[in-house]
């Protein structure tokens, strides 16, 4: 498909101003006033009863006369943005409460459920392209759940790294590395958390691995004398590949000494990293274990 062609019938702002945003920000009044015309306009007939899911699950009331429509206006412009992005999951499961309700005295639930669940698809997608176009640093997922978004390229890193570990063998490894992810879904992120289960999920698919015993430390002297002897058996008839690979296991190994300054190298308080060195750190745990993995193929 040319550029042309995908740039056809798309907003001017889209097109030629999208690249010039720079980094995602964490809230916008457009973007709080997009989702608010959503409630609205698209769930208006819904208006009461979500707001009164938002009232219970929040704890939180924006009373202004009494009125759910004035209240959510008042809800979407003044709430912390925790809350708001709290909003969008009550709000996906909130539609199914709505329209089950709107519906029970004359639809037997396999009636309207499908219903509800396409107007959740559309909330939540409707959100997602909200983030997106807004800049917002946030996804929504099948669930309806609010998560950090770094860029899709991180998303599609996640991902492919969890379907490695999808052998039974991993799941110990695939726990740790999800759960890094969790940290960082916390607000504020738990970012020394997320590194340390990232480089403990490392630790553990490079004992599995090399069949390291439980007590056994992920260390340069013993990761070259396991990794060295399989990496010339895999690239030992490529010369420039197994210069490349060896190489690859130094960077590897300063990568572990990086990560072990936010896991026990610190000898005062401990010390969050800053969100995008948890990030750096996070990335290139994903990508050594992946070739780990291919190491063993």
């Amino acid at each position: 498909m040319s550029e042309e062609t995908k740039t056809k019938g798309q907003r001017y702002s889209q097109v030629y101003i999208e690249g010039e945003k720079g980094p995602p920000a964490s809230d916008s009044p457009d973007f709080r006033e997009r989702l608010l015309a959503y409630v609205r306009y698209e769930l208006g007939t819904m208006e009461d009863p979500l707001y009164r899911a938002l009232h219970r699950e929040l704890g939180k009331r924006f009373p202004a006369s009494g009125r759910a429509d004035v209240s959510l206006i008042q809800f979407f412009a003044q709430a912390p943005i925790e809350l708001v992005l709290d909003a969008v999951t009550i709000i996906f499961t909130g539609i199914w409460d709505a329209i089950g309700e709107r519906s029970s005295n004359t639809y037997s639930s396999h009636d309207w459920s499908p219903g509800a669940y396409r107007e959740m698809a559309k909330w939540r997608d409707f959100v997602n392209r909200v983030f997106r176009e807004e800049n917002i640093g946030y996804v929504v997922d099948e669930h309806g759940g609010v998560h950090p978004y770094v860029d899709e390229e991180f998303q599609r890193s996640k991902q492919a790294t969890i379907a490695g570990l999808s052998d039974p063998n991993f799941e110990h490894v695939r726990n740790l590395y999800e759960s890094a992810f969790e940290h960082l879904d916390q607000r504020p992120p738990a970012t020394r958390e997320a590194v340390g289960n990232a480089y403990s999920s490392v630790e553990a698919l490079y004992k599995t691995l090399t069949n390291s015993g439980p007590k056994t430390n992920l260390n340069a002297p013993a990761a070259r004398q396991k990794l060295g002897p399989i990496i010339q058996q895999r690239y030992g008839t490529d010369p420039i590949g197994l210069t490349t690979a060896n190489e690859l296991l130094e960077t590897f190994l300063t990568w572990t000494k990086a990560a072990h300054n936010y896991r026990h190298g610190q000898t005062k308080a401990p010390v969050d990293p800053p969100f995008e060195i948890a990030i750096g750190l996070i990335s290139v745990a994903s990508s050594f274990i992946r070739w780990l993995l291919s190491l063993y193929e």
